[in-house]
């Protein structure tokens, strides 16, 4: 297996995060083997993923010194949702014989990813992330462009308009996936860890290879209460809203449908009840919390033990736990308040 550092502002961390590949260069072309416990499913046919081009093994991210399995939690409570959320599992790793901690294994966003979950050939595939390509043509990049600009200048409160529009975004899938990073209150999210993808190539045989914009979920745990910020009762439509950022533009755009306004709210709520059910989520803190607590302080101790880690471990992961769960208890209150603002 080849490895590279992986990430952006965490590559400064003691403790980095690594791309995996698997290479013909290297022995084997592809890794043959259940990474996720079977958890991780094909979208089509609901069989297990169990052959990758590549992983990561990800150091937690801006979680990284707090309960390290905050992104995990959020994707796996969404994973039913119409967009795409990475498949995740703690290991330990080791470092030329060295402990190097706990690290979540973590299904990489690519084509490979994408068509193994949805079945569309890889190179077929288009992924715009960030609002730049990072695979597939220049071509669908540029249809892109002009999609953003038709946006910006198109009325959908004409409803031929927005069933023009819902014929090239899967816009329930759109409202799932903006409802999440709404809820959780992602504060690195819009133009930044944000990710849509296309098949290319029209396929009527395939429900992914209809021509209509998809959105994958990632990187969420700047979010939920994170370092003071992020907090449960702030607005994150209104700040959303303001941004310079497609997802924005497509936003604010379609909130001028009625029917999407109706069609979102209901969404919205959904998931605040059923996803993001504060006993649900409660429950699902607390079981990770026992599961990961050893290894997390474990990782406290070998690389901040003079900050997180040492004498004041234990504390300072009970005190991130209940950060957490804190955040969970109180965030259904304010932010359905403002959902009633912003659908009317």
């Amino acid at each position: 297996m080849g490895i590279r550092i992986h990430g952006g502002a965490t590559r400064s961390y003691s403790q980095k995060s690594f791309n995996v590949y698997a290479r013909s260069d290297y022995g084997a072309p592809k890794l043959e083997y259940d990474l996720f416990s079977g958890k991780v499913k094909n979208d089509t046919d609901g069989s297990p993923v169990t052959v990758f081009d590549s992983f990561i093994l990800r150091n937690g991210g801006n979680d990284a010194y707090f309960t390290r399995f905050s992104d995990k939690l959020i994707q796996s409570l969404v994973s039913d949702r119409q967009f795409l959320t990475q498949g995740m599992e703690p290991c330990i790793v080791f470092v030329d014989g060295e402990f190097w901690g706990h690290y979540e294994i973590t299904e990489k966003m690519d084509a490979d990813f994408i068509s193994a979950h949805c079945g569309v050939p890889a190179k077929d595939i288009c992924i715009i992330k960030k609002e730049a390509l990072d695979d597939g043509s220049e071509e669908t990049f540029a249809e892109w462009e002009k999609l953003r600009k038709w946006i910006q200048d198109t009325d959908f409160s004409v409803q031929a308009n927005y069933d023009e529009l819902c014929e090239r975004i899967d816009m329930q899938g759109f409202m799932d996936y903006v409802s999440t990073e709404i809820y959780i209150n992602n504060h690195d999210w819009g133009k930044p860890n944000a990710a849509f993808w296309k098949a290319e190539t029209a396929d009527g045989s395939s429900p992914y290879a209809d021509g209509k914009w998809r959105f994958i979920l990632f990187d969420t745990e700047y979010s939920s209460g994170l370092y003071g910020e992020a907090s449960p009762y702030e607005n994150s439509f209104e700040r959303f809203m303001d941004s310079d950022c497609f997802l924005a533009d497509l936003f604010n755009g379609a909130l001028e449908n009625e029917g999407f306004r109706r069609q979102f709210r209901e969404t919205f709520m959904d998931i605040a009840d059923n996803n993001f059910n504060t006993e649900r989520v409660t429950a699902e803190i607390d079981r990770l919390a026992e599961e990961y607590r050893s290894m997390v302080i474990a990782t406290y101790d070998r690389f901040w033990s003079g900050w997180t880690g040492g004498t004041a471990a234990e504390m300072n992961y009970d005190y991130a736990v209940d950060s957490l769960r804190s955040f969970y208890e109180q965030r259904y209150e304010f932010i359905t308040k403002d959902l009633d603002a912003v659908t009317g």
